[in-house]
């Protein structure tokens, strides 16, 4: 008989042995309508001799799952990647770890307001004594619970939020987390890419994810805001910039084109320019038909889904690799009435 603690849908912690593929895996999960969390924080890595600011894991191997203990376990045995529900050393491992929706709501706005100054512990690494809980009032982390205290080294006051037995997350209360100096620094950082292909490539990945992908917001609302503001600022620094050759110039279009449909923001500008890319490409080019598939995709446009239907008629079942990625999108937002 099915006890009902493992037909309780919950949060539980997930780990895997597969090295720096947490957001891919991650990705995977929401693809099959798998909720699921990963933290994230804000790096500096240097592209093409220029720093930029990049999204990473926060920490390595950890992925949070919503979900049943039965329909999780059954699922990750079948998954292609190596993952397994962690479990708990207070019970001496006979117990899967597991999160309350509070702490997890607690700890995601956390992730989501302190970007690049969230610092990450191991749980042995601070000592929370009892006590010491408090309710933030007022400010961005208004409402959040966690611990106020001093770290070593650290001469500001730090809120702490804490998921026992996996990760501590701190940042510093200070007056600059909510000034606005910072963010204008970093749109004057940001005013043009230093990396145009690298960051239209990611502005159509992200943007895609938003769009198409981002399951019930309820379970990634924290994960959703951050993408969005990741989206903003490559947005801004892509949009002044001008393809040197007209294939360039059409997949930029696109990455703002999508950005703009994600964003719900400059949707005339960036169908302007994409129209103009298309006129610009030649007939034969694969980016062509994906610029086409999209914007008659929102804007309805079933008769030029028919025309692209018979373009990939003419093709006679025999397919580029260039061409089969195109015919699985255009299933995918064209599906066969049949």
């Amino acid at each position: 008989m099915e006890s009902p603690a493992s037909q309780k849908e919950q949060w539980f912690v997930v780990g895997t042995l597969t090295k720096n593929k947490e957001i891919v895996i991650r990705d995977a999960l929401t693809t099959d309508n798998v909720c699921c969390y990963v933290p994230l924080r804000y790096t500096i890595k240097v592209v093409k001799k220029q720093k930029q600011r990049m999204l990473v894991p926060a920490v390595n191997g950890l992925i949070f799952v919503r979900g049943t203990q039965d329909e999780l376990k059954d699922y990750l045995q079948s998954s292609k990647y190596q993952l397994f529900l962690r479990k708990s050393t207070f019970s001496r491992k006979q117990d899967y770890l597991t999160v309350t929706d509070g702490a997890m709501h607690d700890f995601m706005r956390v992730m989501e307001r302190a970007e690049e100054k969230v610092k990450f512990f191991k749980p042995d690494e601070i000592q929370l004594r009892e006590g010491d809980k408090i309710i933030v009032k007022g400010g961005m982390f208004d409402g959040v619970e966690g611990y106020v205290m001093r770290i070593a080294g650290k001469r500001n006051k730090q809120l702490v939020v804490s998921i026992p037995e996996v990760t501590i997350a701190a940042v510093t209360l200070s007056p600059e987390m909510i000034e606005l100096k910072e963010r204008k620094e970093n749109d004057k950082d940001n005013l043009r890419s230093k990396d145009v292909v690298g960051d239209t490539k990611r502005l159509t990945e992200l943007s895609k994810r938003l769009l198409f992908s981002m399951p019930d917001k309820y379970c990634v609302e924290d994960e959703y805001n951050i993408t969005k503001n990741e989206m903003q600022r490559i947005y801004h620094r892509l949009k002044p910039m001008k393809g040197v050759i007209a294939e360039l110039e059409g997949r930029i279009a696109l990455a703002l084109y999508l950005a703009s449909k994600a964003l719900k923001e400059d949707e005339d500008y960036a169908t302007e320019r994409l129209l103009a890319a298309i006129k610009k490409i030649k007939e034969t080019s694969i980016l062509r038909l994906f610029l086409m598939l999209y914007h008659a995709y929102f804007t309805h446009d079933s008769e030029a889904g028919d025309k692209l239907r018979l373009i990939i008629g003419s093709w006679d079942g025999k397919y580029s690799e260039a061409q089969r990625r195109f015919i699985e999108e255009f299933d995918k937002l064209f599906p066969s009435k049949y």
